[in-house]
Order: structure tokens, then C-alpha cells, then sequence
């Protein structure tokens, strides 16, 4: 199940005002075999979402363009 631990984390990653004091990204999604496929699915979703909302496309770039960076935090590394 998906859960968003803090509801501030993703107005945090879009430039809030508010930091994010929760748990590390790496830490919470470590062991949890998520692979860039799977981010990549997920930031499918968001830009459909987005684009479904009325945002114009330079808005849905942005968006991106800040989520985009965390998937080295996220995606798990495959053993070697």
C-alpha cells in the first residue's frame, strides 16, 4: 500500500515553504524493491494526473523536472 508518511513531503519537493523533517527518501524506500521502472510508472500516473487536472505543460515539466531527481533516493540498486 502506498502512503505518503507526511503530507508536507510533497510540498516540499515542489519548493513549499515548509522543510521536510521525516525520515531520509533513501531510508523510507530502502528494501522496498522499487525499481526505475516502477518510479517510472508512478511519474507516468503523475503527469497524466497533472495534465487530467488542467495544468499546462510547462507546469507538468517543472513538476517533473523536481521529482525527476529523486529517483537515486528511491529506486533500489540490483545486487550485483
Amino acid at each position: 500500500m502506498f502512503t505518503i508518511e507526511s503530507p508536507l513531503l510533497p510540498l516540499t519537493t515542489l519548493g513549499g515553504p515548509d522543510p521536510y523533517l521525516g525520515v531520509p527518501m533513501r531510508q523510507v524506500h530502502q528494501g522496498r524493491g522499487i525499481m526505475q521502472e516502477h518510479f517510472d510508472l508512478v511519474a507516468a500516473h503523475l503527469i497524466a494526473t497533472l495534465t487530467g487536472a488542467g495544468l499546462d505543460q510547462v507546469t507538468v515539466d517543472e513538476i517533473i523536472g523536481l521529482v525527476a531527481p529523486l529517483a537515486p533516493e528511491i529506486v533500489s540498486t540490483p545486487a550485483a
